[in-house]
């Protein structure tokens, strides 16, 4: 896999836990810009890096 994809899904799986986490403990404005984020982060996965982006989600989702 590409590092820079590495990279991109790294910061969305976590970015997507900081909003889960954010919901339950605050509920505030920063949860609007982290869900906002981790749309973008996504959507420019799937653009740019499609093969990887499968592989990735059966590596995390599909157990064998």
């Amino acid at each position: 896999m590409d590092k820079h994809f590495v990279l991109s899904f790294s910061v969305g799986v976590g970015s997507l836990a900081m909003l889960v986490l954010n919901l339950v403990f605050f509920n505030s404005v920063a949860t609007l810009l982290l869900g906002t984020s981790i749309a973008f982060n996504f959507a420019t996965m799937v653009k740019y890096y499609p093969k990887d982006f499968k592989v990735a989600m059966k590596k995390v989702f599909w157990r064998e």
